[in-house]
């Protein structure tokens, strides 16, 4: 998926969280004003994202404040994503 400054709002859809969780089944999010390094998720939520130099790794990060979805208010906090890139198997 692309998209660009000023973009209309994308979907996207979770698989496999877990019950207790700070995203929702599924949802939008968009780009926010610096798009390098910044999106929003639905209710304003920012998130921050950076790439390792060397482009293995996409870190995002956001803090949390409102309450888990299927589950109690234990999710408000700091979380940090760590996606890193797999050996292609070809």
């Amino acid at each position: 998926m692309q998209g660009a400054p000023g973009a209309a709002d994308y979907g996207y859809v979770t698989v496999g969280r877990p019950a207790l969780s700070p995203w929702a089944s599924s949802g939008t999010w968009r780009f926010g004003d610096d798009f390098e390094s910044h999106i929003k998720r639905e209710n304003d939520l920012d998130i921050m994202y950076a790439m390792s130099s060397d482009g293995s790794a996409l870190e995002i990060s956001f803090i949390y404040y409102g309450d888990g979805f299927s589950r109690a208010a234990a999710v408000k906090g700091n979380w940090v994503f760590t996606f890193t890139r797999g050996q292609n198997s070809n």
